[in-house]
């Protein structure tokens, strides 16, 4: 699965350059819910691009990495996470610095380097550009996630705060 989502990734990246489209890196915080009464913080890092066309209709696509710390089901240790994400964005771009999207992607998560789960998700976001170079971003997603190894099934959901990038 992991090499899927690299070879996707590569094939945005030279589509983006095609485009002529907003190429942007990224990084960010969010708050997560996960498992049961699990809400950890999350970091992530991660590289996107972005074009609007002249009808003003935006298609994007971003690739990430997150990681956070989360207590077992025991209660008392901590453990990791890791995942690694593609979302693809279609929105509206009103005017030029703003624009408002859906996004539809696929999560994979290590947990501890024991298990792993993937998951598909939607969401929303919207990102703003204050500067020539730099966008700040909000974006929501849920992801329904399958940790087949342990046989649960959990609702992922992020609320993330990003800043961009852009060239």
């Amino acid at each position: 699965m992991l090499k899927k989502l690299v070879t996707s990734s590569l094939l945005a990246l030279s589509l983006a350059s095609s485009l002529a489209a907003d190429n942007y890196v990224y990084v960010g915080a969010s708050k997560a819910d996960m498992m049961e009464d699990q809400s950890p913080t999350i970091f992530s890092v991660g590289y996107g691009f972005s074009k609007v066309f002249r009808n003003n209709v935006m298609v994007g696509f971003s690739t990430s990495y997150h990681q956070g710390d989360f207590k077992n089901y025991s209660g008392s240790d901590s453990s990791w996470f890791n995942g690694i994400g593609v979302d693809f964005h279609l929105g509206y771009s009103p005017t030029k610095p703003l624009e408002i999207y859906g996004i539809a992607g696929y999560q994979v998560q290590a947990i501890s380097s024991s298990t792993s789960a993937g998951g598909f998700g939607y969401g929303a976001g919207v990102s703003y550009k204050v500067f020539e170079h730099i966008a700040l971003a909000m974006e929501y997603r849920t992801y329904d996630m399958e940790l087949s190894s342990l046989n649960i099934n959990y609702d992922y959901s992020t609320m993330d705060a990003l800043i961009r990038y852009v060239w």
